[in-house]
């Protein structure tokens, strides 16, 4: 039988039709959420902070468990030079195409999805994606 090119282009998109329909029902489902991503972040603090940040913080975004969680750099008090303890939280947060927003003690936070950057409490996180080097 000759399919006309109508009929081929009417084919064609049946079969596009079927497969975006297929993929906006798996991108609706958590299965389709990517893994877990891992930024490294410089976190730079305000010179009116009592502390100092020794290395740098990490965040981990799963979009699927709708979750963020927040590793803390060590630092240490710019008094007396003790080493504050290293603390991770993990929040639950919104995910939207420009920014990820969640709350720490009540306060809004968001990290932006265009330039990786996060303020909270007197500390700048810069952040990109964690990759392997070598």
């Amino acid at each position: 039988m000759h399919l006309g090119t109508k009929g081929i282009r009417l084919r064609w998109r049946g079969q596009a039709g079927s497969c975006i329909f297929g993929a906006s029902l798996a991108f609706g489902s958590q299965m389709a959420c990517a893994d877990p991503t891992t930024l490294i972040c410089d976190v730079k603090e305000d010179s009116n902070l009592c502390c100092v940040v020794d290395g740098p913080g990490s965040i981990v975004l799963d979009e699927a468990a709708k979750s963020v969680t927040i590793h803390y750099p060590p630092t240490h008090t710019k008094a007396t030079g003790a080493q504050v303890g290293n603390n991770t939280r993990t929040l639950t947060a919104s995910f939207s195409p420009d920014t990820i927003g969640f709350q720490i003690d009540g306060r809004a936070v968001t990290l932006s999805r265009l330039t990786g950057v996060m303020v909270d409490w007197g500390l700048t996180w810069t952040c990109h994606v964690g990759k392997a080097q070598f």
